[in-house]
């Protein structure tokens, strides 16, 4: 793994965990079926948009994993360190993201 996939890897899980925390309990951690309920509940209350947002985390932290991420899912060249920065989920290069948005 690389140094900035590593790097995006934990601005990812930053990201993620920070979506997940204002519905956390402040309860001991012990596992059983009131943390699922807790856990079921949790993800009933996110936003459609955060939902969205955590489904781009996991498939980036899926992609680092594979050694994919950093590579655009519409033509397989790079997709820039820049644009990688600011957004480290991005799949798409900035031609393949203008072209997606113009078809829709």
């Amino acid at each position: 793994m690389t140094r900035a996939s590593e790097k995006a890897r934990q601005a990812l899980i930053g990201r993620r965990d920070a979506l997940l925390r204002p519905q956390r309990s402040g309860r001991s951690n012990s596992a059983g079926h009131a943390e699922v309920d807790r856990n079921l509940a949790t993800l009933r209350e996110l936003e459609q948009t955060e939902l969205a947002e955590l489904a781009e985390i996991d498939a980036a932290l899926s992609r680092i994993d594979a050694g994919r991420w950093g590579l655009c899912a519409g033509c397989g060249h790079a997709i820039g360190r820049q644009r990688l920065l600011a957004v480290p989920e991005a799949r798409l290069c900035p031609a393949c993201q203008e072209q997606e948005e113009t078809v829709d």
